[in-house]
């Protein structure tokens, strides 16, 4: 229905994301979004917004994402 999806860490975060009127988000429970992770989300959105905490592991996370998101076809 929607052309993207918000990519978030936990089950918190996601259920706050679709009461605020975001249902097309998913929680990786953790920064663990694999390449199959993205070629499946890949499916069913064009666009991907990662929404990851400004921690340490979030940051690193996304910069892996970003790269991974290339891979994707």
């Amino acid at each position: 229905e929607r052309d993207s999806v918000f990519l978030v860490e936990g089950y918190t975060d996601c259920m706050a994301m679709v009461q605020h009127g975001f249902p097309n988000t998913v929680a990786t429970l953790g920064t663990a979004c694999t390449l199959n992770h993205l070629k499946t989300l890949s499916r069913y959105a064009q666009y991907l917004y990662v929404l990851y905490d400004g921690d340490g592991a979030g940051q690193q996370a996304i910069m892996r994402l970003t790269e991974l998101c290339w891979h994707v076809s």
